[in-house]
């Protein structure tokens, strides 16, 4: 375990603390520098490309009709998909819920409900999930399914066949084609911004 004795926060003015912030003002410094490394698929993003992608994914998110305090649940393992739903999320005025992969049934009905998530960002593994537990998700109106291939075209076809929409994450990546359809909100440090269940 490494301890950094000398680490001083460079963002003196604890006000401007919220995570949009602090992107734009690193994308600022430190443009081309490696934010995020996935060693496994060999991708990788500047600070630079992860602020355009995050406000991207915001804007697609709202463009779609979430709105700032909405929940945005996220079902998936390490992957880069799960920190851009959570800058999304973050750019979007939202509230992030990280669900455990291992849930299902009850428990994973009791997190579903108490939160009341709009939108979701999960593998393809976990669409059966939702469609097992329909009645826990009632709140839910829109689904991204991460990853590609024919894993991904049945999630999404199974979720739409229930009755909700869903498309591929990499659609929020892109933007959703809606780039100037919805403007960020002002993010402000005292808002909400994650709900996490521990045991």
């Amino acid at each position: 375990m490494h301890t950094y004795h000398k680490f001083t926060p460079v963002f003196a003015d604890k006000k401007d603390w919220a995570l949009p912030n602090i992107l734009h003002a690193r994308a600022a410094t430190h443009g081309e520098r490696v934010f995020l490394d996935f060693p496994l698929t060999g991708e990788s993003w500047t600070y630079a490309e992860a602020l355009w992608c995050a406000r991207a994914a915001a804007r697609a998110v709202l463009a779609a009709g979430a709105a700032p305090g909405d929940r945005l649940l996220i079902m998936a393992s390490n992957r880069p998909e799960f920190v851009f739903s959570w800058l999304a999320a973050a750019f979007a005025g939202m509230v992030e819920v990280p669900l455990s992969t291992q849930l299902r049934g009850s428990f994973f009905e009791h997190q579903v409900r108490t939160v009341g998530p709009s939108v979701c960002a999960i593998e393809p593994e976990f669409a059966g999930h939702f469609i097992e537990s329909r009645g826990a998700c009632a709140s839910i109106r829109r689904f991204y399914v991460m990853g590609g291939g024919a894993e991904a075209d049945a999630a999404i076809a199974l979720l739409r066949g229930a009755g909700w929409a869903a498309d591929f994450f990499d659609v929020l990546m892109q933007g959703g084609g809606a780039l100037a359809a919805a403007e960020l909100p002002a993010v402000r440090v005292h808002e909400p911004a994650a709900i996490f269940f521990t045991s």
